[in-house]
């Protein structure tokens, strides 16, 4: 029998269970104030992990974080990845929970990357006699090959089995899409239906990505800038990661 490991999303945690620990007390003339008991939330965040565990039958937990002290390896060529997220507040308990998963649940972290980044190199990496499964509830995720588990679906339904096929046909709708939460426009007029039907019927990345050059040509841009919006949406896998240098590569488009 495989060892099935899981690889958990902590980003994902750490707001989840940071937010829903506030609490807003009306001490009565117009006086609001906003806590958080972060002994409480490690607790729930303990709680959740376990329940998480048991639930997918895991022999063992790998969980993965962003890197905040280094800047994300996608600024240096869209600096206004992420851009939107820097006015808005992180939860009371966030940095309490980050290290609470450090310390107890031994987290990784990687410079420059982000959780999705450490979580698709870890899953793709060559592994035999393993299961590795995915638990987050980010859909970018099916832009990765393997196994994937959707916290955020209310339900505790199946696995998801995600073919290459599959992910790099997530990967390109991605990239014509953009994201507007990680902002990177993606091909201005592209949304998702008809990124769906330019797509419809096409495998490989060899063949999807002329159609996604002649999107971005229609719509006035050149393939550097379709390229930028590519890395912009590639998650990181095995192949994008130099072990031994600990760099990242770069995707490259097939020539």
């Amino acid at each position: 029998m495989s060892k099935r490991i899981l690889l958990l999303d902590g980003d994902v945690l750490v707001y989840k269970i940071a937010f829903a620990s506030e609490q807003v007390i009306d001490w009565g003339n117009d006086l609001h104030t906003l806590h958080s008991d972060a002994g409480g939330a490690t607790l729930s965040m303990d709680t959740m992990i376990e329940g998480i565990v048991d639930l997918l039958h895991g022999d063992q937990l790998v969980t993965a974080l962003t890197c905040h002290d280094t800047p994300n390896f996608r600024k240096a060529f869209c600096p206004t990845y992420k851009e939107n997220r820097a006015v808005k507040r992180k939860p009371l308990v966030w940095a309490a929970l980050r290290k609470h998963l450090i310390e107890k649940w031994d987290a990784k972290i990687k410079s420059n990357l982000e959780a999705d980044d450490v979580l698709g190199i870890l899953s793709t990496t060559p592994h035999k006699g393993q299961e590795r499964i995915i638990v987050s509830i980010d859909k970018d995720f099916k832009t990765i090959p393997g196994l994937f588990y959707n916290l955020g679906d209310g339900k505790s339904g199946p696995v998801q089995e995600i073919t290459e096929v599959m992910a790099d046909h997530a990967f390109m709708m991605q990239t014509l899409t953009g994201d507007t939460i990680d902002n990177y426009q993606g091909c201005p007029g592209i949304g998702p239906k008809t990124a769906a039907k330019l797509l419809d019927g096409v495998q490989g990345i060899e063949d999807m990505w002329p159609l996604v050059l002649g999107a971005y040509a229609k719509a006035g841009f050149g393939p550097e800038y379709a390229l930028t919006q590519a890395r912009c949406a590639r998650i990181l896998r095995y192949s994008d990661y130099d072990h031994k240098k600990k760099q990242l590569i770069l995707w490259e488009p097939p020539a």
